[in-house]
């Protein structure tokens, strides 16, 4: 959450802190932590875009059973509970669709010791023969963008490596997930 939204939410905090029972607090906390949490919601659920809305709603009431006010110091570490909160709520909706959350780098310490299920070979030379036609059509920043997406790095590893602007990275990662997309639907894929 940027630095100039962490005044009113440390005030939000600390009223919730003496009251957890003042619903102007609760309200303003509602509004001051949606943007964030929805773009949160929408990087660890880009498959369910239309459940986005449903999270936010499952992450704060999660916050009101469980979130102990009268122990936060600051908006930061608070933001940090939201991240936690954010990615424990996109794995319970993986699980019902039936799908695995994708590994994010920040999990990585939970990842150890867990084995992963080997595609099956055909499917694995499908999805070869997709990707190196994929490679063949895009320009070299674009080929190592896509490298990098594919190893799990995040935008702010790809930002580190790359050299350009967090921003930039979003923008090029945006065009060229609908350039791949528009790919495997003229493939009927």
């Amino acid at each position: 959450m940027a630095a100039d939204a962490a005044d009113p939410l440390n005030a939000v905090l600390t009223r919730l802190g003496r009251s957890p029972d003042d619903p102007e607090a609760w309200r303003q906390l509602h509004d001051q932590i949606k943007p964030y949490v929805c773009r949160i919601l929408a990087r660890h659920m880009p498959q369910m875009p239309n459940a986005i809305e449903d999270g936010f709603q499952d992450v704060f009431v999660r916050l009101i059973h469980h979130c102990r006010f009268e122990r936060v110091r600051d908006a930061a570490g608070f933001c940090s509970y939201l991240r936690r909160i954010c990615r424990s709520v996109a794995t319970d909706y993986d699980r019902r669709q039936g799908r695995k959350l994708k590994s994010h780098p920040l999990d990585d310490a939970d990842a150890v010791g867990q084995q992963t299920q080997e595609p099956a070979p055909e499917s694995a030379a499908i999805v070869e023969e997709l990707l190196t036609q994929i490679f063949s059509g895009l320009q070299p920043p674009d080929r190592k963008l896509l490298r990098l997406l594919l190893k799990g790095h995040s935008q702010h590893q790809i930002e580190l490596a790359t050299g350009l602007r967090y921003q930039a990275v979003a923008s090029r990662i945006h065009r060229l997930r609908t350039r791949i997309l528009k790919y495997l639907q003229s493939k009927d894929l």
